[in-house]
Parts: structure tokens; sequence; C-alpha cells
């Protein structure tokens, strides 16, 4: 359904179309640094959850977090809208 792969942002900008989301109201899950990089030129907040790699300085700065592990992107949201509603 693409054409061009990551870290190109194609697909994450075609998922948005698809679902009728704008891309600063979606967010990005990943583990690798071409899919960390195509979040970030879609203009999605982008988290990382480590796996093979464990650091990516180079892409770092750019992500709305670093967690552990998946089960924490829970706790980080529900935060996020406390923190939003302040």
């Amino acid at each position: 359904m693409v054409t061009r792969t990551k870290p190109d942002p194609e697909i994450y900008l075609k998922a948005c179309e698809a679902l009728g989301v704008e891309p600063e109201h979606a967010l990005v899950l990943e583990d690798s640094l071409n899919g960390l990089k195509a979040a970030v030129a879609a203009k999605i907040p982008a988290i990382m959850i480590p796996d093979l790699v464990k650091d990516m300085p180079e892409i770092e700065p750019f992500l709305a977090a670093k967690l552990g592990e998946l089960g924490d992107v829970i706790g980080f949201i529900e935060n996020e809208r406390r923190h939003g509603q302040e």
C-alpha cells in the first residue's frame, strides 16, 4: 500500500489519512531508527520502545519519550492527559 519504505514517512501519513487522524494527534510506538525517523518526518509524536538497540542518541532529542517497555505507554499517556488538563 506504500511505495516508499521507512525512513520515508509515507506509511505513517497514509495510516493517519485512512483513519482520519491528523498526524499531530497520532502516536507512533517504534523500536527502530528508521521507524523513528519516519515518525519525526511525518510530524507524529513518537515513543521509542528499545529492543535490540537500547540507545539512539541521534534521534532521541526529537521523541516524545523513551520508555523501558510497551506496558509503560499507558502510564505515559495517562500522565500526559493529567498535565494537559492542568
